[in-house]
C-alpha cells in the first residue's frame, strides 16, 4: 500500500521533527516558564504594595485638600 507507506513516512518525519524541537527547546522553555512565574509573583507583590500605599495616603490626601483651599 503506497498510501500507507507515504503516511507512515510523513508521520515519522513529523515525529522526528517534534522530538528534535522538544529536545532543543526544553531548557529554554523551562527557563521561560520560571521567569514568567517570577514576574507574576513580582507583579502581585507590586500590586499589594500599591494598595497599601493608597490606603496609607488616603487619609493624608483628604486632610491636605481642605488646608489647600
Amino acid at each position: 500500500m503506497i498510501v500507507g507507506d507515504i503516511l507512515l513516512v510523513a508521520f515519522g518525519e513529523a515525529f522526528s521533527i517534534f522530538v528534535v524541537l522538544f529536545a532543543l527547546e526544553t531548557p529554554d522553555y523551562r527557563k521561560l516558564m520560571k521567569t514568567m512565574k517570577e514576574l507574576e509573583i513580582a507583579r502581585e507583590e507590586a500590586n499589594v504594595a500599591n494598595r497599601f500605599k493608597s490606603d496609607f495616603l488616603a487619609p493624608v490626601n483628604t486632610a491636605a485638600v481642605p488646608s489647600l483651599r
